[in-house]
């Protein structure tokens, strides 16, 4: 009898000493105040300044009223999208990410863009798509895109579309992205990669730029995943109009607002050197079209989509790389193949897992 009540004793005793820390099973930016706002521009600068001060330097920075000059802004309501857009096929997602994929008009995950308007503000459905090519006369590229190795490197344009309610997974991005609100509100919580060592990554079938975080947004668990607790964030605020750029690699965490919440965004590939041509003959401040500027990837709004192919750069870049490691010995095409092929069945398993 005196060794259970010791023993309880000691129980109560650790349990007083160790409380859970701060922000325990809360919403993710609980466990600290946050480092505060990114920083905030009301002009868009000019590509050379944008990869020197953001890109280069892998900073994110938000352009207040960017995308204000953009027609979709004020011409995407659900009746103008219906006529002019609703025979285009587009993917689909439960608003819970990782969850099963809805049912649309053309199957598992693919939707036409007139049913889902039709449905969007009952079902659990969101569009997470690559933008159809003729969507995009009615999309202004922010002129710190419009030049030198980035305007080469403008891989593909997505389109994020939901009734609101949406919040995603910590996770990072493979590529660097301007994201354009037309819509609703959108609320980010950022992270520096440096301190993506106290972030709890998921394990992948291949080692990838990209990725997600085991955690629950919704409920940290700081006492299985400790570490966290040193983990500093900022925190953005984006209505529309704006445009944010999210640089490859910075991890976020992303709740979409309003009964609408309509976005576009722009990829572009790792880019290590910036070269400033046609810079000097352009004109960066004359309003230019996504139809007018070209991307990697193309999507007529009826074939396959190419959403989330790796940049045909970077697969040159890897290449590139495999000549460097193999000097004293020759690469064939066969060997090539072999290696293209064990890729493509890594990407298939990773699909199936």
């Amino acid at each position: 009898m005196i060794s259970f009540f010791l023993l309880t004793s000691m129980v109560v005793i650790t349990m007083e000493t160790n409380p859970a820390p701060k922000g325990h099973l809360k919403p993710l930016g609980s466990h600290r105040p946050s480092d505060g706002h990114i920083e905030i521009l009301t002009t868009v600068p000019r590509p050379v300044e944008f990869w020197e001060k953001y890109v280069s330097k892998g900073e994110p920075v938000l352009f207040r009223g960017a995308a204000n000059i953009s027609p979709g802004l004020k011409l995407w309501t659900d009746e103008y999208l219906l006529e002019n857009y609703g025979k285009f096929k587009v993917k689909i997602e439960s608003k819970l990410e990782k969850d099963n994929s809805p049912i649309g008009a053309f199957g598992i995950g693919q939707d036409s863009l007139q049913n889902f308007i039709r449905r969007y503000k009952e079902d659990d459905v969101y569009i997470v798509s690559q933008l159809p090519d003729p969507m995009g006369k009615d999309v202004v590229v922010p002129r710190c895109l419009l030049c030198g190795t980035i305007r080469t490197r403008l891989s593909e344009a997505n389109l994020w579309f939901s009734s609101g309610g949406t919040k995603s997974l910590l996770h990072r991005d493979s590529d660097d992205a301007i994201n354009c609100l037309y819509n609703g509100t959108k609320d980010w919580i950022m992270i520096h990669p440096k301190d993506e060592g106290n972030i709890p990554i998921a394990k992948e079938v291949l080692e990838a730029y990209g990725g997600f975080s085991i955690i629950d947004p919704e409920r940290v668990d700081l006492l299985k995943h400790p570490q966290f607790v040193d983990v500093p964030w900022k925190y953005v605020n984006v209505k529309a109009g704006d445009c944010l750029f999210i640089p490859r690699g910075y991890w976020h965490l992303v709740t979409s607002g309003g009964n609408k919440n309509l976005a576009v965004s722009l990829l572009f590939g790792r880019i290590d050197n910036f070269e400033p041509h046609n810079c000097d003959s352009t004109n960066v401040d004359a309003k230019m079209h996504l139809t007018e500027v070209g991307m990697v990837w193309t999507y007529d709004g009826f074939g396959i989509q190419t959403m989330g192919n790796n940049s045909p750069f970077e697969l040159n870049e890897t290449i590139h790389e495999m000549c460097i490691e193999n000097l004293q010995s020759r690469i064939t095409v066969e060997y090539i193949m072999e290696f293209l092929m064990e890729v493509v069945f890594l990407l298939s398993l990773k699909n199936i897992l």
